[in-house]
């Protein structure tokens, strides 16, 4: 592999805040809060993970500390040359514990610019599958607020098998209404049709995850068709389950077969490793060629929701492969 990860301009379209905390962070919050520090993986199912990642959302007990992990990570995203992260953040799950929802926001959007300037990420707000109808609409709500301030997109996240997608197309169509792209999650597990789904009635710009389609001719051939990024995270689909093992992961088929795809970490605080450690792995497990690791990191700019000016310098300084 001759193309060097860190100058390589990446950008990291799929990362949930609370599970990009640091491991340092998280230590000195378990010992400050006396809470236990939450377990890694790998997890026998996405219950166990889902129960494991609340607790790592249970250790940030101040404005401060939401601060401190914002600013963290866009400070070691710059550092192994990622130029605009895509931040998962709910704030609903929150409850009022912090603060009004609108303040956690502001906490995060401050944090982020601190750590790695005013363009160098932003925030897709997120929606409980699993919470109420009310909070589902203060969260649009705060994402209109928030649109243009520091948030990109309106996502969606949480179990799919209980809350399809039907049940939010009111509130995406008037996300869209209002100019804030989709990016739900979707098909993270292996329920093809929850990918169609989430195509059906939330118009996505991206969908997080989608690996249900990776196998369903009919539903590749939308994706491909309609301009449809998979934000995908193999190596999160191999801590959690989902697939067997790296080199069994769908990602570089689907990429050799022109899919839009995008290569993240999702959960980098359980994996115990960055981007640029997550592509070497992939690189290495699919033998892929350095155009391609090149090709792999200059397609997530296409679907990228970042300010045009981060976009044209990335791909003007992305390397010819050797």
């Amino acid at each position: 592999m001759a193309v060097d990860l860190v100058a390589l301009p990446k950008a990291e379209l799929h990362i949930h805040l609370e599970s990009a905390i640091s491991r340092d962070l998280a230590n000195d919050f378990a010992a400050r809060y006396q809470l236990p520090e939450p377990p890694r993986g790998p997890f026998p199912d996405q219950a166990t993970f889902v129960r494991d990642y609340e607790r790592v959302r249970d250790l940030i007990g101040s404005l401060t500390d939401l601060h401190a992990v914002a600013k963290d990570l866009a400070e070691r995203q710059c550092a192994i040359g990622v130029r605009w992260t895509e931040v998962y953040f709910i704030p609903a799950t929150y409850g009022d514990r912090l603060g009004s929802a609108d303040a956690l926001v502001e906490t995060v959007v401050d944090g982020l610019r601190s750590g790695g300037g005013p363009d160098a990420a932003g925030i897709v707000l997120g929606i409980n599958r699993g919470l109420s109808r009310t909070a589902a609409w203060q969260s649009l709500k705060l994402a209109k607020r928030w649109h243009g301030r520091g948030v990109v997109a309106l996502g969606l996240a949480g179990d799919e098998a209980g809350h399809p997608a039907a049940g939010f197309e009111d509130l995406f169509a008037a996300a869209a209404e209002a100019g804030i792209p989709a990016v739900p999650h979707a098909g993270e597990g292996r329920e093809r049709s929850w990918v169609d789904e989430g195509i059906d009635h939330l118009c996505p710009r991206r969908i997080s995850h989608g690996l249900a389609a990776a196998d369903d001719a009919l539903t590749l051939a939308r994706i491909k068709a309609m301009g449809i990024c998979l934000d995908l995270a193999p190596s999160s689909n191999v801590l959690l389950g989902l697939v067997p093992s790296l080199p069994e992961h769908p990602l570089p088929q689907l990429f050799r077969a022109g899919i839009p795809v995008s290569l993240s970490t999702d959960i980098p605080y359980f994996l115990g490793y960055d981007l640029v450690e997550e592509l070497r792995r992939c690189a290495l497990a699919w033998d892929l060629s350095d155009d391609e690791i090149v090709r792999l990191s200059a397609a997530a700019w296409d679907y990228a929701l970042c300010p045009a000016q981060v976009r044209s310098a990335a791909l003007a300084d992305m390397p010819q492969a050797p």
